[in-house]
């Protein structure tokens, strides 16, 4: 069904895409490209044009924000209070490990949890603040 179409592959640094699209034209893919050097290095060569809002990203950074225009830099709503923000966080209750978009404000109110629930559990990291 999707042989037939043409596909762009896509990941943070280039690498992922870069395989994922030999395995599909391995496997009978023939219209298949993908962004050399992945994401990060579109987004340095056309700043502020094309991409919309944060980049999550798998370190302790989470998100990377790569637009200066403020109409760029939002693309997801904070899980408490529904402002835009770009920030994900991870649930700190050890039993949910839950990812949230929540603005720094309101991951602080609830104290780095996703719930009442998992802000009362007893099994939480420990914060740290940045």
């Amino acid at each position: 069904m999707y042989k037939d179409k043409t596909i762009v592959t896509y990941c943070t640094g280039g690498i992922r895409c870069e395989k994922a699209s030999a395995y599909m034209r391995e496997h009978g893919f023939k219209d298949v490209y993908q962004i050399d050097g992945g994401i990060l290095n579109y987004i340095q060569q056309f700043p502020d044009t094309y991409w919309e809002g944060g980049m999550f990203v798998f370190d302790d950074r989470k998100v990377v924000e790569p637009n200066t225009k403020e109409e760029l830099k939002y693309t997801a709503i904070c899980h408490f209070c529904n402002k835009p923000t770009s920030y994900y966080i991870n649930c700190h209750n050890l039993d949910c490990d839950k990812i949230i978009v929540c603005c720094h404000k309101c991951k602080v109110e609830n104290e780095y949890c996703c719930s009442d629930e998992c802000r009362w559990s007893t099994n939480k990291r420990k914060a740290y603040y940045r």
